[in-house]
């Protein structure tokens, strides 16, 4: 599997196309497919709490797909809440299905995430990868910052 590879920028507080040298660099681990996996606001659900104001968010295509085959996450539902324990819970939640896909297709044995509230409403989130093939392991740890309402990849 090889994405063009996207690259995580704080100041951005998004990702970029990554370049080298004028071309496009190319992505053959789980780095870009994670990032669009946690980072692309999945559509909210029937019966989700909208942020106030908000749509539903998600991208164009999945109205075509059943919820399980939906690109993103639904973390952008959180922007909002109290760091408490049942956020915490529910964004370890909302990355597991934004990560599951892994699984379904193969491409991962193992997709393990953890969630955890740090000092200073600061919303940890480690995503572990296991692949089939070996004991190959890849580890990403995202940040979320009530007060700004932003996901950051480390």
């Amino acid at each position: 599997m090889s994405d063009i590879a996207l690259l995580w920028s704080n100041e951005l507080g998004g990702c970029d196309i990554a370049l080298a040298g004028g071309d496009l660099v190319m992505d053959d681990g789980l780095n870009t497919a994670n990032l669009i996996s946690v980072f692309t606001d999945a559509r909210a659900r029937e019966g989700d709490d909208l942020p106030d104001g908000a749509d539903p968010r998600g991208w164009w295509g999945d109205v075509l797909g059943a919820p399980s085959e939906q690109i993103g996450s639904r973390l952008w539902l959180l922007a909002r809440s109290k760091q408490t324990v049942l956020t915490v819970e529910r964004a370890r939640n909302f990355t597991t299905e934004a990560v599951a896909w892994f699984l379904t297709d193969q491409i991962c044995s193992a997709v393990n995430v953890q969630a955890e509230r740090q000092p200073g409403d600061i919303l940890a989130i480690g995503i572990t990868h296991d692949r089939p093939t070996g004991p190959a392991r890849q580890q990403y740890d995202y940040i979320w910052n009530a007060t700004g309402a932003s996901l950051n990849g480390l």
